[in-house]
């Protein structure tokens, strides 16, 4: 009995040093059964007026594992199932959360330094060929013929416009701020949207596969979410262009969880591996005209909504899946 009380003792000991907070939990009538020294602290901080309502959660949901703010600091627990009893674990993860946010900031920047760099290199290019053709013509103006120095301003045209392009395409990639989320029926959407773009118009010997739709609301942008399906469609027009044969536009929609996933498969060659690694890189192509943006403001506005743009290789093709959150009618969703 002496050894069993010491191995207690010790046990009690071992689980008040530790900086987690360990109960057993009766779920019947809410009772604490043990708590350690971490967690009769944090009950006095707080946890005690909050934990009813985080164990009805956690029983009615199955929200095992969440967080939660005591004061002005944040944390995460957990339940386990233990018989008829539940096991509740809780760490202090301000301190790890707030890692993780310098991290994403770190990332953030480099982001940011790697666009600017880029940037740099898309308007370098065209400006200084302005200005080399500013600097023949004002050496040499006199000596050329109407048609030579009209050909230079030309050439000058065209490269201010390129910068103004690349100037308009950042503009539409810093615009996630301004977007305005509200409730999109797909059922009419994706519809409207894929079979009256003008990259398909214009297109030729491509058939469209548009599976029936029932009625799934998301929480989105519309002009946002019509810029990044039309980019995505034009890319599936453009990767079919030289190709003979049948070519296939195919789009579904599914739920998947608390996501609508828009599917847009084409029956193009694929993307090489290489290649699309790069994919979502800013100003990153491999074509001879555009500015190697639109995938990447496309992921950007996605993800500013809340979901999530992913493409891969798949079935001879490539697959295309924007994934949305759904709509809740709650007062959080309301406009």
């Amino acid at each position: 009995m002496v050894e069993n009380g010491m191995e207690e003792s010790y046990l009690r000991e071992i689980c008040d040093s530790v900086s987690v907070g360990l109960g057993i939990i009766n779920p019947e009538n809410h009772s604490i059964l043990y708590s350690n020294r971490f967690l009769d602290e944090l009950m006095e901080k707080g946890l005690r007026i909050k934990l009813p309502n985080i164990l009805e959660d956690a029983i009615k949901n199955g929200l095992k594992i969440s967080t939660i703010k005591i004061g002005h600091e944040t944390y995460g627990y957990a339940f386990e199932e233990y018989g008829k009893y539940l096991v509740f674990i809780i760490k202090n993860v301000s301190e790890t959360l707030f890692l993780m946010g310098m991290k994403r900031e770190k990332g953030s920047i480099d982001n940011l330094n790697q666009l600017f760099s880029m940037l740099r290199h898309e308007i370098g290019n065209p400006l200084n060929i302005i200005k080399l053709s500013l600097g023949v013509l004002k050496e040499q103006h006199r000596d050329f013929s109407p048609e030579k120095i009209e050909e230079y301003l030309d050439r000058i045209l065209r490269e201010a416009e390129s910068i103004e392009n690349v100037l308009a395409t950042m503009n539409n990639f810093m615009a996630v701020g301004r977007l305005s989320l509200t409730k999109i029926n797909l059922r009419e959407f994706i519809p409207k949207t894929v079979l009256f773009s003008e990259e398909l118009k214009m297109a030729s010997n491509i058939r469209i596969l548009l599976d029936e739709i029932l009625d799934v609301f998301v929480k989105a942008d519309p002009m946002a979410l019509r810029q990044v399906i039309v980019n995505l469609v034009k890319n599936s027009v453009e990767a079919m262009e030289k190709m003979k044969g049948e070519k296939i536009i195919q789009v579904r929609v599914h739920s998947v969880q608390n996501f609508a996933r828009i599917s847009i498969y084409d029956s193009g060659p694929g993307i090489p591996p290489e290649v699309l690694k790069k994919i979502f890189v800013p100003f990153f192509t491999t074509k001879k005209t555009g500015t190697g943006m639109g995938l990447a403001i496309s992921r950007r506005l996605i993800t500013a909504m809340g979901g999530h743009l992913e493409i891969v290789n798949a079935s001879g093709g490539t697959l295309a899946m924007v994934y949305l959150p759904l709509w809740k009618e709650d007062n959080n969703n309301e406009k």
